[in-house]
């Protein structure tokens, strides 16, 4: 805001004030703390791989991939499949 309009800009308060409205700014983080508070509550690996096979009524032959995305597939989604699609090709055992 500052570099392109002429606003007040209150860093105490997280406000800005431009043509007499005050607006609040707040900061959300989008990503994912690293590594965990909480990572002493977590199930031991092993735990969470039974979990999911349970679930899933998976063999433990089965290979299971995990991605955690955006699901915009605006950006370069095909890419990504084609990048899963190449990596099983490669890796037929996983």
């Amino acid at each position: 805001m500052d570099r392109y309009v002429e606003a007040r800009i209150d860093r105490e308060t997280f406000t800005i004030s431009y043509g007499g409205d005050q607006t609040a700014v707040r900061r959300y983080p989008i990503s994912i703390e690293w590594p965990l508070k909480l990572q002493d509550m977590q199930k031991p690996l092993g735990e969470c791989r039974a979990d999911v096979r349970n679930a899933t009524a998976s063999p433990r032959t089965r290979v299971i991939g995990v991605g955690v995305d955006r699901l915009d597939y605006t950006k370069g989604i095909l890419e990504r499949f084609l990048a899963v699609e190449r990596f099983s090709n490669s890796n037929p055992n996983g």
